[in-house]
C-alpha cells in the first residue's frame, strides 16, 4: 500500500468520527434546548387555561352560585370554551381531566368522558399534581405542563405533540447528515491532492535507493523543495557520493590485497566460465591469469575435485566452503552466488586462500599435544607401580606407544658402576636381556657416559655401533636418553625403528623421550625405595614375628601362674603397681575363715578320687563367689579358706566389710543350693561350712625369702577371724563387733553373745549374721546402742503392733526417768 493511501485510511475516519460526534453533540443540544422553550410555553397556556378555570369559580362564589349544580355546569362549560380559544402551535391544545380519570374538556368531542384513569401516565400526574409530563396518547407523544385546579378537581393540561415541538430540530438533523457527507468526500479528494504531492518525492528517494542497492552508484535525486524532503533528497545525494568516494577506496586496497595476499581471486559467468582470475597465490601454482579468462573453472582446476564442487554448489544458490590441495599448497576455498541487477543469481564468486603454513603449524601442535597427552597418560599408568621389573616393562611398552616404534630396552648401572646391564627389551631386544656394555661403548654406552639423548637415523653406517649379527641390517634409527637419580646416571631408555618403518627421530622425538625419562627415573626412585623399605619391612616383620612368639609363651606362662595367684594380686604385679620384695604394711582388713563341718569324718567315708572331686567343687564354687564380690583369696588349707578385703585394692572399710559379709551369706545360700546337688549324687551327709568374720588392723604384704615369697596377712584380727569361725555352729556366719558396726544398717544380725579368744585379754562380743534386709523384706530399722549405764537393742522392723505399745512405753518412761 502506498503511503498517499496509508495516509487517507489513518486521517478519514478520524475526521468522519469527529464530524459525526460534533452532529451528534449539536443534535442532542438543540434539541434540549427545544424542549425548555416548548416547557416554558406550555406552561404559559396551562396557567391561562387555570385562570379560566378560576375566573369562573370566583364568580360562582361572588354570587353564591357555588352550590347551585346547573351554575357549576354552566360555568365549567363557559370555562372550557374560553379553554377551547387557545391557541398552542398548530397542533397543541388544552385537555380537560376531572379527579375520577374522565376527559372533562377536549378540542375532539369524540373523546369527551373517556375513562384514562388506567393510563400509567395519569397516575404519574395525580401524583405530582402541577409539574412536566410527557406521555404517550392515540398512538403519539405529547409534551405537557400540569396544573391542578382544586375547586373543581380539575386536571388542566396544556399539551403540544412533541413532532411540533421537535420538528424544526428533526429537519436540521437531515441537513446536517447531507452536509457530512459532502464534506467528507471533499475532504478525502483534498487530503489525497496533498498526500500525493508530499509522497511523491519519497517514492523517487526509495526507487533511488533501490539503484544504489544493485551497485548504481551515480545516482541522483532533484531537489524540488526547501523542506525536510528537499533535505533528505540533498542528504542522499551527499550519500552517494560518499559511496562513490567508498567504494573507490576500497577497490584499491582489495586490488592491493589480491596481488600481494596469498589468495585466489576468482568470478565464474552464468555459463561457469572465468570472467574474473587474480591474487599472488597464482603465483605458486604457475597460473597464467589472462590466458585463463573465458576458460571453464574445471579447465583451469581440473586437479581440484573440492574448488569444482563448491562452485558448483554456489552456482545452484548457496554458499559452499571447503579445503583444496593444489600442487603441495593447501587453500581454504569460499564460494558464493553472485546477484545480478534483476536479484536472481547470475555467477559465482570465489576465494581460495592458502593455510598452508597455518595447516603445518597446527599439525604440529596437534601432534605435540598428542605426545603430552600420551606422556601424561603414561606417567599417570607407571608412576603408581613400584615392583621394579614390572616398572620397568611398562616404561618401554609406554615410550614405545608413544614414539610407534616397536623395539626397545632400558639398561641399568650395576652395584659398582663399573658396566650397564640391559634389564628389559621388547622387540628385537627382548632376546638379548641380560647383555652387557661398557662406557662410551654403542647408543646405550655413549648416553651413560654423557648423560645426553643420542640420535642415530643411519644405525647401519654408524661408526660406533656395536656389531651384532642379531640386529645388522635391521635396526634402521636409534634413540637413548639417559635415566637419572638427582645428577648421576642410573641407566638408559633407548627405542628403535626396523627398516619396515619410514619414520626418524628428531628433535621433537628426543624433547618427549627425555621429558617421559625424567618421570620414569622418579617412578625408578620410587621402586627402589620401595624395595629398600620392603626388605626392612620382612626384616620387621621377622622380628616382631619372634617377639610376639616370646610374648605368647609369657602369657601363657602368666596364666598358668595366675591360676596360683588371687586376680588382685596377679593384676598389680603385672601391671607394676606392687613390687615383688619382702615387704609388708599395717592396714585395716576384713578377714574372712571358713571350714567344712565334720570334713573328717566325710572324708574316711569316701574315696580319695570322690573326695578329691567333691572338695575342688567345693572350692571352685566358694571361689566364683569370692572373686565376683572383689575378695582376695589368701589360701586354701586343706578344706579351709582364707579371705580378705582391703588389699590391695580397697572400697573402704565399710564398704569392704558389707562385701564380705554379703559374699559369706552369697557362699551359704549356694551351700544349701549344693546339698541338693550332693544329696542327689550319693554323698549321704552333704558338707556344711563355718564362717568367721572380723574387721581390724592386720600385717599384710610378701613374707618369705628372696627365692620363695608369699602374699599374706598376719596379726591379731587374722586370729580372731579364726577363732569365730571355730565357734560359729556349721551354716552359721559369726562376726565380730566391729563388723557389725559396719553392716548393721544393711544386714540383719542377732547378738550371740561374749566368747574368750586366746592371745586376748578381754571376751569379744559376737553377732551371727541372719541375712540382709533386703532379702528378709524389711529395712534397716534395728537400733543397737551401749555405753556405760546403758544399752539399747531395739529391732522396730520384726516388733508386731503390741511389742510396739510396750516399747514406746517402756521409752517413755526411760525419758520421764531421765528427765527427772
Amino acid at each position: 500500500m502506498k503511503i498517499s493511501s496509508k495516509i487517507l485510511w489513518a486521517t478519514l475516519p478520524l475526521l468522519l468520527a469527529a464530524f459525526a460526534a460534533a452532529s451528534g453533540i449539536t443534535y442532542f443540544l438543540s434539541r434540549e434546548a427545544l424542549r425548555e422553550i416548548a416547557e416554558q410555553w406550555l406552561e404559559t397556556r396551562g396557567q391561562e387555561a387555570l385562570q379560566a378555570a378560576q375566573n369562573q369559580a370566583e364568580f360562582l362564589k361572588a354570587y353564591s352560585l357555588d352550590t347551585v349544580e346547573a351554575s357549576v355546569r354552566q360555568a365549567q362549560s363557559d370555562a372550557a370554551a374560553i379553554m377551547a380559544t387557545i391557541e398552542i402551535g398548530q397542533e397543541g391544545f388544552v385537555l380537560v381531566i376531572d379527579g375520577s380519570g374522565r376527559i372533562a374538556h377536549a378540542p375532539d368531542p369524540g373523546l369527551v368522558g373517556a375513562d384514562v384513569g388506567k393510563e400509567p401516565w395519569f397516575a404519574e400526574m395525580t401524583s405530582g399534581q402541577d409539574g412536566q409530563i410527557s406521555y404517550r396518547f392515540g398512538g403519539q407523544k405529547y409534551l405537557g405542563s400540569v396544573h391542578y385546579f382544586e375547586p373543581w378537581q380539575w386536571y388542566v393540561v396544556a399539551t403540544d405533540p412533541e413532532s411540533e415541538v421537535y420538528g424544526a430540530v428533526n429537519r436540521l438533523g437531515t441537513y446536517v447528515l447531507i452536509l457530512g457527507l459532502a464534506g467528507s468526500v471533499l475532504i478525502a479528494i483534498v487530503l489525497m491532492t496533498l498526500t500525493r504531492r508530499l509522497t511523491a518525492p519519497l517514492a523517487e528517494l526509495v526507487q533511488g535507493a533501490e539503484r544504489v542497492g544493485r551497485g548504481e552508484l551515480d545516482t541522483t535525486i532533484p531537489v524540488r523543495t526547501q523542506d525536510e524532503v528537499g533535505m533528505l533528497a540533498r542528504s542522499f545525494n551527499d550519500m552517494t557520493d560518499e559511496l562513490r568516494v567508498l567504494y573507490g577506496r576500497l577497490e584499491e586496497r582489495l586490488t592491493t590485497v589480491v596481488s600481494n595476499a596469498p589468495i585466489i581471486l576468482f568470478a565464474l559467468d552464468g555459463n561457469g566460465a572465468i570472467t574474473l582470475l587474480e591474487g599472488k597465490g597464482l603465483d605458486t601454482l604457475g597460473l597464467d591469469p589472462e590466458g585463463a579468462i573465458g576458460r571453464p573453472l574445471s579447465g583451469v582446476f581440473a586437479s581440484s575435485p573440492e574448488i569444482l564442487s563448491a562452485a558448483e554448489t554456489a552456482r545452484r544458490g548457496e554458499t559452499a566452503s571447503s579445503v583444496a590441495a593444489l600442487h603441495d599448497q593447501i587453500f581454504e576455498v569460499w564460494c558464493a552466488p553472485h546477484a545480478g541487477s534483476s536479484g536472481d543469481a547470475s555467477g559465482v564468486i570465489g576465494v581460495a586462500t592458502d593455510v598452508t603454513e597455518r595447516v603445518l603449524a597446527q599439525e604440529k601442535l596437534r601432534r605435540q599435544a598428542d605426545y603430552l597427552t600420551a606422556l601424561n597418560e603414561t606417567t599417570l599408568g607407571i608412576i603408581s607401580r613400584l615392583d621394579l621389573d614390572e616398572l620397568l616393562q611398562a616404561i618401554v611398552t609406554r615410550a614405545g606407544e608413544m614414539l610407534d616404534a616397536a623395539h626397545g630396552y632400558i639398561y641399568l648401572a650395576d652395584e659398582a658402576d663399573a658396566a650397564i646391564r640391559r634389564r628389559i627389551g621388547v622387540g628385537v631386544y627382548a632376546e638379548s636381556v641380560g647383555y652387557e656394555l661398557q662406557p662410551g661403548q654403542g647408543v646405550a654406552g655413549k648416553v651413560w657416559m654423557s648423560g645426553d639423548p643420542v640420535v642415530v637415523n643411519d644405525y647401519a653406517n654408524w661408526p660406533d655401533r656395536v656389531p651384532n649379527p642379531r640386529h645388522d641390517g635391521f635396526i634402521r634409527a636409534v634413540i637413548g636418553v639417559p635415566l637419572k637419580s638427582g645428577t648421576q646416571v642410573i641407566g638408559v631408555l633407548g627405542m628403535a625403528y626396523d627398516e619396515r618403518s619410514e619414520r626418524n627421530f628428531g628433535e621433537e622425538e628426543a624433547s618427549v623421550l627425555s621429558r617421559f625419562a625424567e618421570l620414569a627415573s622418579i617412578s625408578l626412585d620410587n621402586a627402589r625405595l620401595y624395595a629398600s623399605a620392603q626388605a626392612a619391612l620382612r626384616k620387621a616383620e621377622e622380628a616382631n614375628e619372634r617377639v610376639l612368639e616370646q610374648n605368647r609363651m609369657l602369657e601363657s606362662l602368666s596364666t598358668k601362674l595366675s591360676k596360683y595367684l588371687s586376680p588382685q594380686v596377679y593384676s598389680s604385679i603385672f601391671t607394676g603397681s606392687q613390687s615383688v620384695e619382702i615387704s609388708a604394711k599395717r592396714k585395716k582388713l576384713t578377714v574372712f575363715f571358713s571350714d567344712i563341718a565334720g570334713f573328717t569324718e566325710t572324708a574316711d567315708k569316701m574315696e580319695s578320687e570322690d573326695l578329691t572331686q567333691l572338695l575342688n567343687h567345693y572350692l571352685t564354687e566358694m571361689s566364683r563367689i569370692a572373686l565376683a564380690h572383689g575378695a582376695t583369696i589368701d589360701k586354701y588349707v586343706g578344706d579351709a579358706i582364707v579371705i580378705f578385703f582391703g588389699d590391695p585394692e580397697t572400697r573402704g572399710v565399710r564398704e569392704d566389710a558389707l562385701a564380705c559379709v554379703k559374699m559369706a551369706i552369697a557362699m551359704r545360700k549356694r551351700m544349701r543350693e549344693l546339698a541338693g546337688l550332693w544329696r542327689a549324687s550319693g554323698i549321704e551327709n552333704p558338707l556344711r561350712c563355718r564362717i568367721g568374720i572380723n574387721t581390724g588392723y592386720c600385717t599384710v604384704g610378701n613374707f618369705g625369702s628372696e627365692d620363695r615369697m608369699d602374699y599374706t596377712i598376719i596379726g591379731g584380727g587374722v586370729n580372731l577371724a579364726s577363732r569365730l569361725e571355730t565357734s560359729a555352729e556349721p551354716g552359721e556366719i559369726l562376726i565380730s563387733y566391729e563388723t557389725f558396726a559396719h553392716v548393721k544398717n544393711e544386714i540383719h544380725c542377732e547378738e550371740r553373745g561374749h566368747i574368750t579368744v586366746k592371745g586376748l585379754a578381754y571376751p569379744v562380743m559376737t553377732y551371727r549374721v541372719v541375712d540382709s534386709y533386703e532379702a528378709l523384706g524389711t529395712s534397716g530399722r534395728q537400733l543397737r546402742e551401749e555405753m556405760p549405764n546403758m544399752r539399747l537393742d531395739l529391732d522396730a522392723g520384726l516388733m508386731s503392733p503390741d511389742q510396739r505399745a510396750q516399747a514406746t512405753a517402756i521409752l517413755k518412761k526411760a525419758l520421764d526417768e531421765l528427765s527427772n
